[in-house]
């Protein structure tokens, strides 16, 4: 009868530990494995009315800081890709020795190209930037995967491949990655196409 108990106890906190257990270098290779990923809330209370599998109960967070010691907490079970190429994340952003308040989660849209928008509220146009050492460019960076040379150089010539990367590799998103940048009468060619289902398109 014990037995029993256990293995169905097992089976009840399978999911938990799954998500606890992740890792989440294989999603996001920018993580290191000195990186903190933790839960958000020190521990679910037992209450009815909570639910303990909630993403704040979970390991799911990753812990940065800027330079002026406020703390961001990035969910890294809450990113979306979005229809242009950008990402949408969940960040709860908080001063030192301050309780959990969720007022201060915030729905953040990056563009993957040094920019992001406060969409918390719903469609923002405004702008902020997201330098590359500053803590916005750190989640930029891990959350905007891109592929490999190898990847997304597949079927293109050596010529071809080496001008796609060499854009890539700027980081500056050219201004004709527009939606239907991959239409037959775009007026696009090879490494352009490509050069957008790269780096995506702007809106």
């Amino acid at each position: 009868m014990i037995k029993k108990y256990f293995i169905l106890a097992l089976l009840l906190l399978t999911s938990n530990l799954a998500i606890a257990d992740r890792d989440w270098s294989k999603t996001f290779p920018q993580i290191k494995s000195s990186d903190t990923i933790t839960t958000l809330a020190k521990f679910c209370p037992n209450e009815s009315y909570v639910n303990c599998n909630d993403d704040i109960y979970q390991k799911v967070w990753l812990h940065l800081e800027a330079s002026n010691g406020e703390r961001y907490r990035l969910n890294l079970n809450s990113v979306l890709d979005g229809s242009t190429g950008n990402k949408i994340a969940l960040v709860y952003i908080t001063p030192p020795n301050v309780g959990l308040d969720m007022r201060r989660m915030r729905r953040l849209m990056f563009n993957c190209n040094g920019t992001f928008v406060d969409i918390t509220n719903g469609v923002s146009n405004n702008v902020i930037d997201a330098p590359p050492y500053s803590v916005a460019g750190k989640i930029e960076k891990i959350i905007c995967r891109v592929p490999t040379a190898k990847q997304y150089c597949e079927g293109l010539t050596n010529s071809e491949c080496q001008n796609v990367t060499k854009v890539v590799d700027s980081n500056n998103r050219p201004v004709y990655c527009k939606q239907g940048y991959g239409l037959v009468n775009s007026g696009l060619n090879n490494e352009q196409r490509r050069i957008c289902a790269v780096m995506g398109t702007w809106n």
